[in-house]
Parts: C-alpha cells; sequence; structure tokens
C-alpha cells in the first residue's frame, strides 16, 4: 500500500466518522424534540409500553413468542437508553401525569 492510499484511507475513515457523530447528534436532537412535547412523550411512552420494556419477555411453552417478544423488547430499551442519556426529559417522561397511562 502507498502513502498516498494510506492518506486516502485516513480522510475517508475521518469523514465517516464526521458522518456518523452528526447522525448521532441530530438523532438526539430529534428525540429532544419529541422529549419537548406532550404529544411527543405520550407517543414515546405508547412506544415503550408496546416494546415491552417494562415487562418479562418469556412467554411458557413458545420459544418464537419469547424470541419476537425479546427482538421487540430490544428495540423498545434502544430507544431508552437514548432518552435515559437526557436525564431531564426522561424525568419529566416517567414522572408526568398522563391519562393514558398504557402501563395499567
Amino acid at each position: 500500500m502507498s502513502n498516498h492510499d494510506t492518506e486516502s484511507l485516513k480522510r475517508q475513515r475521518e469523514q465517516e466518522d464526521r458522518q456518523r457523530a452528526l447522525q448521532k447528534l441530530n438523532q438526539a436532537k430529534d428525540l429532544s424534540v419529541l422529549l419537548s412535547m406532550p404529544e411527543g412523550r405520550r407517543f414515546l411512552r405508547r412506544l415503550l409500553h408496546l416494546c415491552g420494556v417494562y415487562r418479562i419477555s418469556y412467554v411458557a411453552g413458545d420459544t418464537h413468542a419469547t424470541a419476537y417478544r425479546e427482538g421487540a423488547r430490544n428495540i423498545g430499551n434502544l430507544y431508552l437508553a437514548e432518552i435515559q442519556a437526557q436525564p431531564e426529559l426522561f424525568f419529566q417522561l416517567i414522572t408526568e401525569d398522563d391519562p393514558h397511562d398504557y402501563s395499567k
């Protein structure tokens, strides 16, 4: 590999790193916008409920249903981790009185 090829690969990796960082920043901003609105918080509470982040995935005697639920729960946990990265907004999400409480 020539010096030119090495430099080219290095620039390409740096560009990809910048793009990933920008994408992550944009995703955090998008989530902040959702969490700043009552409708967005309601939507996220419903999403987390539907994904089953607060329930056990196990379905007795049905490994396929368990795997399905665990996959949905994994998606919910990914979003939950992103939400928890913004502590003030997460606190508001979990403490806000919601007449459409999906945990019941």
